[in-house]
């Protein structure tokens, strides 16, 4: 549920759906580094207070795929579910993989306007001055 509007109509009636099963729940309250720590907080305690009321096995936590922030924490949960563990990511590599990398420029072939440009131009033609040669 987006963290900047907990608790629409929709997210209420998906959880008092949900709930009666018994099964667990667990909400990222997403975009949350949109917010200030302080909407964070309010955020967060107005969901507890929502999710504790239903009694169910209902948890909570803050989310940002922008940031990644929260992203082990959900990991952890869901493996929790359907018991597997966890391992420490490692670092990411300093380049990606496939990852687009600039090429070396290459001289041009043949006749381009960059190229026209940089060609010696002809000096003016000498002679008469300009319009004594017209009748």
């Amino acid at each position: 549920m987006d963290s900047r509007h907990p608790l629409t109509e929709l997210d209420l009636q998906m959880l008092g759906w949900f709930a009666p099963t018994g099964k667990p729940i667990h909400v990222l309250l997403s975009k949350a580094d949109k917010l200030t720590r302080q909407q964070q907080e309010l955020a967060s305690r107005e969901v507890a207070s929502v999710l504790t009321a239903t009694g169910g096995r209902c948890t909570w936590q803050l989310f940002s795929s922008l940031r990644k922030w929260g992203i082990v924490q959900a990991e952890t949960v869901l493996a929790g579910w359907v018991g597997l563990s966890v391992k420490e990511a490692a670092a990411p590599p300093a380049s990606l993989p496939g990852a687009a990398r600039t090429r070396a420029k290459r001289a041009a072939i043949g006749w381009s306007a960059r190229s026209a440009g940089r060609q010696q131009k002809k000096p003016p033609a000498k002679g008469g001055s300009r319009g004594q040669d017209m009748p």
